[in-house]
This record gives C-alpha cells, sequence and structure tokens, in this order.
C-alpha cells in the first residue's frame, strides 16, 4: 500500500502560531475596550450636554435651578432623558442653597469620584473625562441644540460669593431671589440686617466683606452696592450720559428698586436715575 508522506506542524510551529494569536488578542482586546469607553464617554457627555441645556431653560422660566434631579423633573424640557450615565451609574446633582448654582456630575469609566470625572456646572463643562487628555472642554449650551465645543488649558473657576463673581451675576442673582420671595409670599423681605439676608437664603457672614471692592446688601424692595475703602463706582447719568461717581466716603448706595427695575444713585428719584452697563471699580 501507497502512504502520502504528509509533513504536519511541529510543537515548536504551533506553539508560535498560538503565541502570535495572543499578541494580537493583546492588542486588539484592549484597543476595542478603549473605542468602546471612548464612546461611552463620548455619548455620556452628549447626553449631560443636552441635559444641562434643559436646567438653563428651568431656570430661565422659573428663576432658579430645580432642588433635585429626577425622571420627571426635566419632562417639560428634555424627553426621555436618563437619570443615569451610560455605565449605568448614576448622575449626581448638587445645588446650593438657594439653588442658584448647581454641579452634575458622571464619575466615569472607573466610576471613581475625582479621576475620570466628567463635570458640567451651570451650564459649561468643566473636565471632560479620560479622554479629555488634561484639557476641560468647555461646552456651551445654547437654545438651538447645538454643542460647540472649544478646547482651553483646564481652569478651576472659585466662586467668590455664594451667588457668583461679577457684579451682574451677584445683582442680578439678588434681584431674582428678592422677586421669588416677593412672588411666594406676597410681601418683600424684611429691610434690615440680618434678616434682610436670611429671608432670601443668604448667609450674612457671605457679605460682611467686600468682593472686588464692592460691598453688596439687600433689603425690602431694593438691592444695594457700594464700593470698599480707597475705590469708587463710576458710572453713567441715564438723563444726560455723563460719567459720575460714587465715593465710599459718602456711604450713601447705588440702588436697584423692585418697583421700577432701574438703578439710582444715592436716593430713588427720577433725577437720580443711573445705567450700570458700563460699571466700573476704580481705585482712588
Amino acid at each position: 500500500m501507497y502512504f502520502k508522506n504528509e509533513k504536519g506542524f511541529t510543537l515548536v510551529e504551533l506553539a508560535l502560531v498560538l503565541m502570535i494569536i495572543a499578541v494580537l488578542a493583546g492588542i486588539a482586546i484592549p484597543s476595542y475596550l478603549s473605542m468602546k469607553d471612548r464612546s461611552k464617554e463620548s455619548a455620556t457627555k452628549t447626553e449631560m450636554a443636552s441635559i444641562a441645556e434643559s436646567l438653563e431653560s428651568y431656570k430661565s422660566d422659573s428663576g432658579h435651578y430645580p432642588w433635585s434631579f429626577g425622571a420627571n423633573v426635566l419632562s417639560d424640557y428634555i424627553k426621555n432623558y436618563s437619570t443615569k450615565d451610560q455605565w449605568q451609574r448614576d448622575y449626581i446633582y448638587l445645588t446650593d442653597s438657594n439653588f442658584v448654582n448647581y454641579s452634575f456630575t458622571s464619575y466615569g469609566i472607573d466610576g471613581i469620584q475625582g479621576t475620570d470625572d466628567i463635570v458640567f456646572r451651570n451650564g459649561l463643562m468643566e473636565s471632560g473625562g479620560k479622554y479629555d487628555l488634561g484639557l476641560s472642554q468647555t461646552m456651551s449650551v445654547s437654545k438651538d441644540t447645538t454643542i460647540v465645543n472649544t478646547t482651553v488649558a483646564a481652569t478651576t473657576t472659585t466662586m467668590l460669593t455664594p451667588l457668583g463673581n461679577t457684579f451682574t451675576e451677584i445683582t442680578t442673582s439678588m434681584i431674582e431671589l428678592t422677586q421669588n420671595f416677593y412672588d411666594k409670599t406676597g410681601k418683600w423681605p424684611r429691610s434690615w440686617a440680618p434678616y434682610s439676608f436670611t429671608d432670601l437664603g443668604l448667609n450674612p457672614a457671605d457679605w460682611q466683606k467686600a468682593n472686588e471692592h464692592v460691598y453688596y446688601s439687600t433689603g425690602g424692595s431694593r438691592v444695594m452696592v457700594k464700593p470698599e475703602t480707597g475705590y469708587i463706582l463710576q458710572f453713567t447719568d441715564s438723563k444726560t450720559g455723563a460719567l459720575k461717581t460714587l465715593s465710599y466716603d459718602t456711604n450713601w448706595n447705588l440702588i436697584y428698586s423692585m418697583e421700577t427695575g432701574k438703578w439710582y444713585y444715592h436716593t430713588i428719584l427720577p433725577e437720580n436715575e443711573i445705567m450700570v452697563a458700563d460699571l466700573k471699580v476704580i481705585k482712588s
């Protein structure tokens, strides 16, 4: 009988093939997992941006952010949103006592706080997760649902007061809180400290010092500002367009009247009406 000489694989060849397969698997599997995580991180950021847009719409209508984050809270502004990220972990939603600031967080790929976090704060994305390459993607939220991504150096924003850092942020929030108090109670907050602050949910101790050389106070239907010692406020007379100034030495205020919706110098009289859009703080 004739047998054909068939040569098979040797043990060395089989071992070499298995090693090559293992090496390729070692490359392919991590790459696949990395692509999967990247995809989930990207999808989470997109979803969070949509939710952040809805939070801004909620605030625009109500004057404040919602006190909690649940499946029905934002139902008037976004449909079928999830309270869990792409890794099926709950989003972390926190607000301050006045509901004028919020943070909205996913703990990202590893699920551990402080490493791969994706964080939105007051409509902007502060931290973009593992694949942000050490940079912060500031995702601005717009009414037309378009998400604009601008890569900027990572920064940490420190709130100088519970209501913000700038004159516009602080006074706008104080005005909103005062109006909300009136809408709920039918009366203005008390006009004397500390109740002028506590009626609005503010801690009087937070307002005892100047912020960026400006003191802020509130009482009744008024919001008031004055400069720190050694500084003056410069603003514009509404009637004449002339520049005017207020120094600390006078112990006077610039006053916002809730009844008229206008700013005044010293006293609420038509002749004292001013414009503060171009307000400047100048060292005297």
